[in-house]
């Protein structure tokens, strides 16, 4: 097994390797970055869904209210 040797450098990537090893570096680089970009994209989607529910709710709460103060304005008791 060979010494992945990667670091960051501002928005670019800086691989360490040899001419002998590059395509498979790369090749693992790739998978890599998709599988990073994958997990990102899974988070954000799961973000998104709880705060598209925790919006609904928070509307389901005010229609509630809209709803009974114009009950009692209606048919006050």
């Amino acid at each position: 097994m060979w010494e992945r040797k990667v670091v960051v450098v501002g928005d670019k990537l800086l691989l360490i390797t040899t001419p002998d090893e590059i395509g498979e570096k790369i090749d693992w680089l790739k998978r890599t970055m998709e599988s990073a970009n994958m997990r990102v994209e899974r988070s954000s989607q799961t973000r998104q869904i709880v705060e598209d529910a925790e919006e609904a709710d928070e509307l389901g709460k005010h229609e509630n209210i809209i709803r009974d103060a114009l009950r009692m304005k209606i048919s006050p008791i």
